[in-house]
């Protein structure tokens, strides 16, 4: 069984805890601080049968049971630039809400016209669904950036790519990066100066350098909503590399950035 914080984005490196059913079935997670957890329980490693059940833990203690199923299922039709990946389409084993393609990027994944890339679905476990449509897309391009500082030192920075239409906010239009900006003021070169932002739909983004304050969920939608005004507008076009040069900016004193872009302060 594991537990595992449950936040706005997944990260692969999200708090997460271990433990075992002891034998008379019960099982127990200890040190837990306050928020929203998620437990996840399976009946062997083969995942024959699994229980997802969310809880919140508010500083006592907190008791739940979990009933193992089968799971819900889901299929669909995979899209690659618009011809299915193969005939009949491609069936979808268990429920995802991001995609990949060696080489390409994912345009979207919908269901009966909703987009659900990057949206959380809850399921009971009894559910079938079978008209998920996920379109992928090989033309892709590539976008390297160099960032600088008014700084007299190298600056850790955080770098956005997202695009203009709210409405893309999702996996495939939205990449981030964390680098190094250099001195505007110092011509020497410093190692990985330019920053690659690769496997981009073509189409018009917006592009953001600010002061790397650790963010942990740096494609939230607050998080983007905040970059706007002061990120610039680049085009991507399909199979070509594009080249920027951006300053970081300066929004806020930097002992307010984490609340500034959580939008918990000023």
């Amino acid at each position: 069984m594991t537990l595992t914080k449950r936040d706005d984005v997944y990260l692969p490196y999200s708090p997460t805890l271990q433990t075992s059913r002891r034998e008379d079935g019960t099982f127990l997670f200890e040190g837990l601080q306050p928020g929203d957890y998620y437990v996840v329980a399976t009946t062997s490693a083969r995942m024959e049968e699994v229980a997802y059940v969310n809880v919140r833990v508010r500083g006592e203690n907190a008791a739940l049971s979990v009933q193992t199923n089968v799971g819900a299922r889901a299929s669909g039709r995979i899209l690659i630039d618009g011809h299915p990946a193969e005939e009949g389409g491609a069936r979808l084993p268990k429920m995802v809400l991001s995609a990949e393609i060696g080489m390409g990027a994912t345009l979207s994944i919908q269901r009966r016209g909703e987009e659900l890339a990057g949206k959380t679905l809850e399921f009971a476990g009894t559910e079938t669904i079978d008209d998920i449509v996920v379109m992928l897309t090989t033309q892709v391009a590539r976008l390297d950036v160099s960032v600088t500082t008014s700084r007299k030192e190298p600056e850790p920075v955080l770098l956005f790519l997202f695009s203009e239409d709210p409405a893309q906010w999702h996996q495939g239009f939205i990449q981030y990066s964390r680098t190094t900006a250099a001195p505007a003021s110092d011509p020497r070169p410093i190692p990985f100066a330019v920053t690659q932002l690769i496997r981009m739909p073509p189409g018009r983004y917006l592009l953001a350098a600010i002061h790397d304050v650790d963010l942990n969920y740096p494609t939230h939608v607050r998080v983007l909503e905040k970059l706007r005004p002061i990120a610039m507008p680049v085009t991507l076009t399909a199979g070509q590399t594009g080249t920027a040069k951006i300053k970081v900016a300066r929004v806020a004193r930097e002992r307010k950035f984490v609340r500034f872009f959580l939008g918990t302060g000023n």
